[in-house]
Order: C-alpha cells, then sequence, then structure tokens
C-alpha cells in the first residue's frame, strides 16, 4: 500500500508530490540558493527561461557563463508568475499530466483536478 492510501496526504487531488515534506524542503533550500546574487537558478519547466536563455535546441554554440553580465538573473525572476491564472486568462495549462506510483498506479490530470487513472 503507498503513502497517499495510508493517509500521508489527505487529498491527493492538491498535490502529485508523494512527499510533501521533502518537496517543501527542496523548495525552501532553492530559495536560499536564489538569494545569493552569485547564483542563477534555473528550474525546470519555467517558460520565463526559454523566452530568455540561449537555449540548446537552437543556439548549441551558446552558453550562460556571462549570466550576470547578460542580466539573464533580473530578466527571468518571477517570470513563471505571468502564466499564473489573472482576470479571464485561465493561465499556462498543467506540464504534469500524471504521475506514476511505485506500483504503477497513476493520478492523472482530468482538466480539472489529479484523479485516478
Amino acid at each position: 500500500m503507498d503513502q497517499l492510501d495510508q493517509g500521508y496526504y489527505p487529498n491527493p487531488c492538491l498535490s502529485v508530490y508523494v512527499h510533501p515534506e521533502a518537496a517543501q524542503d527542496s523548495v525552501n533550500q532553492i530559495k536560499q540558493l536564489d538569494a545569493h546574487p552569485n547564483v542563477f537558478v534555473c528550474v525546470a519547466h519555467d517558460n520565463g527561461l526559454f523566452e530568455k536563455l540561449p537555449l540548446l535546441n537552437t543556439r548549441p554554440e551558446k552558453d550562460i557563463n556571462d549570466w550576470q553580465a547578460a542580466g539573464y538573473k533580473t530578466n527571468t525572476r518571477w517570470a513563471f508568475l505571468n502564466e499564473l491564472p489573472k482576470g479571464d486568462n485561465p493561465g499556462r495549462d498543467v506540464l504534469v499530466r500524471g504521475l506514476q506510483h511505485a506500483d504503477g498506479s497513476i493520478i492523472k490530470w482530468n482538466g480539472s483536478e489529479f484523479v485516478d487513472a
């Protein structure tokens, strides 16, 4: 029986994390790194990065070693907030459509919430 079945997380439709405390701990540690002026945190699926950074698929000859001089941290910080719902704009569609557990069961996005697949 997995942790969701044991009541570890009372409402799996609110999160896809099996270990929400560990996920929050990771976020807290990333926040500490992000606050340092000599660290540029790039998080997967942050579309703000796709809009500003030279990407391997489109500019493989480029790197971001000059991120401070280029202002990448300043120009991308909090850009993901533009993808959240605001007014009549529903925001960006979800990137993760499901989560597979070790037993093979899947929680999947049905368009409005996560449900057993």
